[in-house]
C-alpha cells in the first residue's frame, strides 16, 4: 500500500487524512502549526451534504455545532432582508473542530507530525492541504474573533463600502465574527476588527459588539492573499490550497470538505496501486474542475460589487421590495 502525505493539517487536510485512514491506507500529515490553533474563518459550515459527511467520517464530530436555519443581510446599517435557509447550516469554531479533526486521526492510526514543514519537492502522493497561496495580493485583509454575550438569530451579513463582515453563532453561546476589507496600512494597534470596521461603515455593527464579551485569545488576522485558483503548480491539492473563493459565499468551509471528498477514490486507487499519480492527478483536477467551476465563477463576478456603492444602493433597494436572490444565489454558489 503506497502512503499519502499531506501537507496542512487543516480543515481539509484532516477530513482527508481521517478519509483515508478509515479506508485503511497510511497517510502521513505535516502541520506546521500546533492544536488547538484559532484562523481567520467564517466558522459556517452550509452546502456540504450530511452523506458527504459521513462518507469522510466525520459527522461525529460536529455533534454539538450551532444548527443555524436563519440568515439576514444589513447594508450600511439597514436590514434590507431576512429569511429562512434554504438548507440547515453549522456552526463550530476552528480551534475546537481542527483539534477533535487531529485526535481522530491519531486515534485512528494516522501520523501527524506538528510545528514541521515540508521542505522536499513535489513527489507522487503528495498532498497539498496548506491553505492560501502566500504572497499573493496585497489589497485585503482578513479578520476573526469570537465574542460572548451577542444575540443572533443565526447569520448575519453585514456590507459596508470597503469591506463586509459576517457573524455566526458557533457552539458554546458565542458568535464569530469574520470581516474582509481593503488593506489599509494606516490602520495599527489593538482591535484591528473593529478599527476597520468603523472605517468601513460598519461602525454600527463595531459599536454592538462593544457591549459584548470580545474573546481576545481567538483574534486572527491574514493579509498578503489572493481569490481564486490557488494549484496553478499542477499539484494534487484540496480545500483553499486548490481554490480560495470570496468569504461573502459563506461556502468556503464546505467547499474544503468536498474537496477532500471528491480526492478520495482517485488517492485510494493511486495508494492501492490501481494508478498512476499522473493519471490520478489528472482525473482529479477534470473531476474537482467541473464539480466547482460554477460557482467559483459567479463568487468572482459577485464579489467586486460589495466594494461598489451604486451596487449597494441597487441590493438594498431589491431587498426593500422582497426582491433579494437569496435562495438563489445560495444555491448556485453551492452546487455544481
Amino acid at each position: 500500500m503506497r502512503e499519502i502525505k499531506i501537507i496542512g493539517g487543516g480543515l481539509a487536510g484532516l477530513s482527508l487524512g481521517i478519509a483515508l485512514r478509515k479506508r485503511g491506507i497510511p497517510v502521513r500529515i505535516i502541520e506546521r502549526g500546533s492544536y488547538p490553533q484559532h484562523k481567520v474563518c467564517g466558522e459556517f459550515i452550509s452546502g456540504v451534504e450530511d452523506e458527504t459527511l459521513e462518507f469522510l467520517g466525520i459527522m461525529s464530530e460536529l455533534g454539538d455545532a450551532q444548527l443555524i436555519n436563519q440568515m439576514s443581510w444589513w447594508i450600511a446599517g439597514k436590514e434590507v432582508t431576512e429569511e429562512k435557509l434554504p438548507s440547515l447550516a453549522r456552526g463550530i469554531s476552528r480551534d475546537v473542530l481542527d483539534q477533535r479533526l487531529a485526535e481522530l486521526f491519531v486515534r485512528l492510526g494516522g501520523d501527524l507530525e506538528t510545528r514541521s514543514s515540508w521542505r522536499g519537492e513535489l513527489v507522487d502522493g503528495l498532498v497539498k492541504a496548506s491553505g492560501k497561496r502566500k504572497g499573493g495580493s496585497k489589497r485585503w485583509i482578513g479578520l476573526k474573533v469570537h465574542y460572548a454575550g451577542v444575540n443572533i438569530a443565526g447569520l448575519e451579513m453585514h456590507s459596508g463600502g470597503g469591506g463586509y463582515a459576517g457573524v455566526a453563532a458557533i457552539e458554546g453561546n458565542k458568535v464569530n465574527v469574520c470581516a474582509l476589507f481593503e488593506l489599509n496600512k494606516e490602520i495599527k494597534g489593538e482591535k484591528l476588527l473593529e478599527q476597520y470596521m468603523r472605517t468601513n461603515g460598519l461602525g454600527y455593527l463595531a459599536a454592538k459588539l462593544e457591549t459584548a464579551d470580545r474573546l481576545d485569545e481567538s483574534s486572527s488576522a491574514i493579509a498578503g492573499f489572493s481569490f481564486g485558483s490557488q494549484d496553478d503548480d499542477g499539484s494534487f491539492s484540496v480545500g483553499d490550497a486548490q481554490y480560495s473563493i470570496p468569504p461573502f459565499t459563506g461556502n468556503g468551509m464546505s467547499m474544503a470538505l468536498e474537496s477532500s471528498a471528491i480526492a478520495v477514490p482517485f488517492l485510494q486507487s493511486y495508494a492501492e496501486g490501481q494508478a498512476s499519480w499522473e493519471d490520478t492527478c489528472l482525473k482529479y483536477r477534470k473531476g474537482k474542475k467541473a464539480y466547482f467551476q460554477k460557482r467559483c465563477h459567479l463568487a468572482a463576478g459577485l464579489h467586486p460589487l460589495f466594494f461598489n456603492s451604486l451596487s449597494q444602493s441597487l441590493l438594498s433597494q431589491l431587498g426593500k421590495r422582497s426582491l433579494f436572490p437569496t435562495s438563489f444565489l445560495f444555491e448556485q454558489l453551492r452546487t455544481p
